[in-house]
């Protein structure tokens, strides 16, 4: 498997340049389409519940199992979001903040997170600790960003966690503190929340590989990127075939 990684990632991560982790985007949530809502597809939209119209709105938004198809996803959304879906206003949120088949609009997006965020969808809460954080659409703001990472925490969402880690280790709103970095990141690889992709685990391999927080050791580096490969991480996919490249820990 580590030979096949290096193969795969090394040489293209040494030409886009990536050597380490960096705090990952929040993304929405990325459920299975269920069977019952594939099969409704071709019924009409008042015979579907707001979970089967997620599911589609969802699945056309993603591309999952079909070409993906922004506008027949906000649709399905924006039909799941009138039902009161909270998922659905995230998904919509989603689709305004990274411009998908609409003009990108950050306020938009804040709109329709917070609408989520009031249903305490932990997704949307993170995405509003983003939109802070990176100063789409409000101020920037390192302490609104901080307490909405802490709300979605609260609530189990991993990547939050992992944005708590990031804001600790490089100081920004709080003072700098790496073995409370290290701690935060270990709760994110913890957590096993759907959409944090590896998140946690990437950002644990970076702490072993520079010795943030905890004692140097590329061996332990080398376990959790492999952790966060198998989590989706390109990113510690990257850090895999680099510490192959470099004999390190191997």
């Amino acid at each position: 498997m580590s030979r096949e990684i290096f193969k795969r990632a090394a040489g293209f991560c040494l030409a886009m340049g990536l050597i380490a982790v960096s705090a990952p985007r929040a993304r929405a949530d990325e459920p299975a389409a269920t069977e019952a809502a594939t099969t409704a597809a071709a019924t009409t939209a008042a015979d579907l519940s707001d979970e089967e119209l997620y599911a589609l709105g969802h699945k056309a938004m993603i591309g999952q199992g079909e070409p993906q198809d922004y506008a027949k996803a906000l649709k399905f959304l924006s039909q799941a979001s009138d039902l009161g879906n909270d998922d659905a206003k995230n998904d919509i949120g989603w689709i305004y903040d990274r411009g998908l088949g609409v003009t990108q609009d950050y306020e938009a997006a804040m709109k329709w997170y917070r609408k989520a965020a009031d249903g305490d969808n932990a997704a949307a809460m993170d995405n509003i600790g983003v939109l802070y954080f990176q100063g789409h659409g409000v101020t920037q703001d390192n302490t609104q960003a901080m307490s909405w990472f802490h709300k979605a925490a609260d609530a189990g969402n991993g990547g939050a966690m992992n944005w708590i880690g990031s804001m600790y280790s490089n100081g920004q709103g709080v003072p700098k503190d790496d073995k409370l970095a290290y701690l935060w990141y270990l709760r994110s690889a913890n957590a096993n929340s759907s959409g944090s992709n590896g998140a946690g685990e990437t950002s644990l391999g970076y702490c072993y590989l520079q010795g943030k927080g905890v004692t140097q050791d590329y061996a332990e580096a080398l376990m959790w990127f492999k952790k966060g490969v198998d989590a989706g991480s390109t990113v510690a996919m990257c850090n895999v075939g680099l510490l192959y490249l470099q004999g390190h820990g191997v």
